[in-house]
C-alpha cells in the first residue's frame, strides 16, 4: 500500500452516519474496502498503480456525480474520477480519498441525420465506434480503441482522421458538467462559455464531464490504411521522403512517424519483433482504394521489413492501436 493510512480506518473517521447517508443519496453504487468488487474498482491500466481509496461511488449520472463531489468537499476527501482508467500515471484512482467511477454511465446515442453522437463517460473510443460505424459515421477519438473518451477528449484527442477533423475537442459541441461546489451545469460554445473554452485541453481541473455531445462526420466503414515498416539503416532516406511527401499529402491522409523496436503483436513476424525499425502509420478518410495510391511513394523507399498496408474497417486500425498501446 502506497500510503501510511488503512483505507477503512478512513471510512471509520467519516462516521456511519456520514457513509449511509451517502449510500442512500447514491442512485448508483457505494464500494467500501470491503466490498467484494473493491479491488474492481481501484483496478487502472497501469499495473504500477497500487492505491486504496477510502470510497468509491459508481455512479450512474450527473446527481450521484454531483452528490459524490459535495461529499468529498464537505468531507475533506481528496477526489479523483474514474473514467476508461487508462491514463498512465494512474491518477483515477486516490488513496483515503473518494473515486468517482463512471463506469456504469455508459450510454450512447446516435443521431445520423443530424450527424450528432450522446456519449457518456463510461465508454471508450471502440464503445462508440461500434455504434457509429454503423451509419459509416465517426468522431475523432484517440487512436486506440481501448482509450477512454472523457480522458482523451479533455486532453484534445489526436487521432487518425485528425488532418480532415480535427481533435476530438474540435468535435465537441456541448458538455454536462459538475463542478466543483456540486452544480450541475451546461458547457457550451453558448452557456458556460469560458468553462466549456477551459475544459477543452484541460483535462478535468475545472470539472467532471457527465455528458459529452459530439459532431459525427463520415468516415469508413472502411478506410485506406498505410501501414510499414523499414530497416533502421535506412531511416535518413524514409525521413526525407516523408518529409517530402507530407509537404503535399491531401487532408484526408493522418499519418504518424515511429522510429523504435519492432512490436510483438500481429502481423509482425516473430523473428523481426525487437529489431530497430522506423515504421510509417496512417488513415486516408476518403475513397479507400484512391488512399492506396496516395500512399504508394511510402510503401516503396526501399525494401521494407513488413507492409501490412491494405484497406481494413475503421475500426480494425483502432484495434491495431490498441495493439501498440494496449
Amino acid at each position: 500500500m502506497s500510503s501510511h493510512k488503512h483505507p477503512l480506518g478512513t471510512v471509520a473517521e467519516l462516521g456511519e452516519e456520514a457513509v449511509g447517508g451517502l449510500s442512500k443519496a447514491l442512485s448508483g453504487e457505494l464500494i467500501l474496502p470491503d466490498h467484494s468488487e473493491y479491488n474492481d474498482a481501484r483496478d487502472v491500466w497501469n499495473g504500477l498503480v497500487n492505491r486504496y481509496p477510502a470510497v468509491v461511488v459508481r455512479a450512474t449520472g450527473g446527481q450521484d456525480v454531483a452528490t459524490a463531489v459535495s461529499f468529498a468537499r464537505e468531507h475533506g476527501l481528496d477526489l479523483s474520477v474514474r473514467g476508461g482508467a487508462h491514463q498512465q500515471a494512474g491518477d483515477a484512482v486516490v488513496d483515503n480519498g473518494l473515486v468517482v467511477d463512471l463506469s456504469e454511465c455508459d450510454e450512447i446515442t446516435v443521431d445520423p441525420e443530424r450527424q450528432v453522437a450522446t456519449v457518456g463517460p463510461g465508454n471508450r473510443a471502440e464503445d462508440v465506434l461500434a455504434e457509429t460505424q454503423e451509419y459509416g459515421l465517426a468522431m475523432p477519438t484517440g487512436s486506440a480503441g481501448c482509450v477512454g473518451i472523457p480522458g482523451t477528449t479533455l486532453n484534445g484527442g489526436v487521432g487518425w482522421i485528425r488532418r480532415k477533423h480535427g481533435l476530438s475537442v474540435d468535435a465537441l459541441r456541448s458538455m454536462e458538467v459538475v463542478t466543483a461546489d456540486g452544480s450541475l451545469v451546461e458547457a457550451s460554445p453558448d452557456t458556460n462559455t469560458d468553462l466549456f473554452w477551459a475544459m477543452r485541453g484541460g483535462d478535468g481541473n475545472f470539472g467532471v464531464v457527465t455528458n459529452f455531445e459530439f459532431d459525427l462526420y463520415e468516415v469508413g466503414p472502411v478506410v485506406g490504411a498505410l501501414n510499414v515498416f523499414y530497416p533502421a539503416d535506412i531511416v535518413d532516406e524514409v525521413l526525407r521522403t516523408y518529409r517530402d511527401f507530407a509537404a503535399d499529402a491531401p487532408e484526408e491522409l493522418t499519418t504518424i512517424v515511429n522510429y523504435g523496436e519492432i512490436p510483438a503483436i500481429p502481423p509482425m513476424p516473430d523473428h523481426l519483433h525487437g529489431e530497430e525499425a522506423v515504421g510509417l502509420i496512417g488513415c486516408y478518410t476518403g475513397d479507400p482504394e484512391e488512399g492506396m495510391e496516395t500512399v504508394a511513394p511510402l510503401r516503396e523507399v526501399g525494401d521494407p521489413l513488413i507492409d501490412a498496408s491494405d484497406v481494413m474497417p475503421y475500426e480494425a486500425l483502432h484495434e491495431v492501436g490498441t495493439l501498440m498501446h494496449p
